[in-house]
């Protein structure tokens, strides 16, 4: 079903029309598709970046690992338990660029 929206006289509505199969017709204000678009970022929202605590594989301690969105990933070591790798996330990972 295809929506034909055409401006009304009225400032600041649209009216969409169905072309086929129904004979509703809605006005829409500005601020109705402003949510809808609002709605539709935060469903399809995705993160710059994303944290991640690992175990080093050899030796002891753990390390914070940044994965960016276009792949990147940048790794902050030192911490010898992984409570101090969460802390760090908890407490300064938002200051951290």
């Amino acid at each position: 079903m295809r929506l034909c929206r055409r401006r009304t006289r009225s400032a600041g509505l649209i009216q969409p029309r169905i072309l086929r199969g129904g004979a509703a017709e809605k006005l829409l204000e500005i601020e109705d598709i402003v949510v809808l678009i609002e709605q539709f970022e935060l469903a399809n929202f995705k993160p710059e970046y994303q944290v991640v605590v690992r175990k080093y594989a050899i030796g002891k301690g753990h390390s914070v690992s940044v994965m960016w969105r276009g792949g990147e990933v940048d790794t902050i070591f030192g911490f010898e338990k992984e409570a101090g790798a969460l802390e760090w996330i908890k407490d300064k990972s938002r200051a951290w660029p």
